[in-house]
């Protein structure tokens, strides 16, 4: 097997490195398309999500700000050029553009808080294994939650916030069978306050 890439293993602190994803769209009870938006920190694949309510770069930029208000500004964002957010080539290079409204543009914005965004190649799918992994595993809880329910946007909030929950709970450490005191180490303990 390779060894990891060197963004995985480099210690650092929780979410300072991060790849990013959409995925989506979610029907919501009034007809409007939400979606999700992932970060997952790329040493431990701890995730936050974030409910957008559309793939704009307006709605994509909140949804950056929000992230870095609660976790700290990163210093290396990593997300597919070919598939990151669900709709193509066209959204993406939306992002880079300034729109009508006068926004900024994600890299513009990435400049001025110190960011640097690597795309990966169209090409390679498999570098951004990491994150779509957890899209599956957050597809695959809210299917087991929802199912096809249709739900307004506090209450998709507050299902994906949960769902986040569940998966910062998974293991990282071995489960004691015969002493069940020893707790083990989740993602959840990496997610400490820290200044921001």
């Amino acid at each position: 097997m390779a060894p990891l890439p060197k963004d995985r293993g480099t210690e650092s602190r929780t979410f300072e490195r991060i790849g990013c994803d959409f995925l989506g769209p979610i029907d919501s009870a009034t007809h409007k398309k939400m979606y999700v938006c992932l970060y997952t920190y790329l040493t431990t694949r701890a995730v936050h999500l974030e409910v957008v309510e559309d793939s704009s770069a307006g709605a994509f930029l909140n949804s950056f700000t929000r992230f870095i208000s609660r976790r700290g500004v990163q210093n290396y964002v990593r997300s597919d050029c070919g598939s990151n957010f669900k709709l193509g080539q066209k959204v993406i290079e939306k992002l880079f553009e300034e729109n009508e409204n006068g926004d900024k543009s994600v890299m513009s914005y990435c400049a001025t808080e110190g960011v640097q965004w690597i795309f990966n190649p169209p090409g390679a799918p498999w570098m951004g294994g990491v994150w779509e992994r957890l899209v599956g595993s957050v597809k695959r809880a809210f299917q087991k939650t929802c199912g096809r329910k249709k739900l307004t946007f506090v209450q998709l909030c507050t299902v994906i916030t949960r769902i986040e929950a569940v998966l910062n709970s998974r293991p990282i450490t071995k489960i004691h069978n015969t002493d069940l005191s020893i707790l083990p180490l989740t993602r959840k303990g990496f997610q400490l306050p820290m200044e921001l």
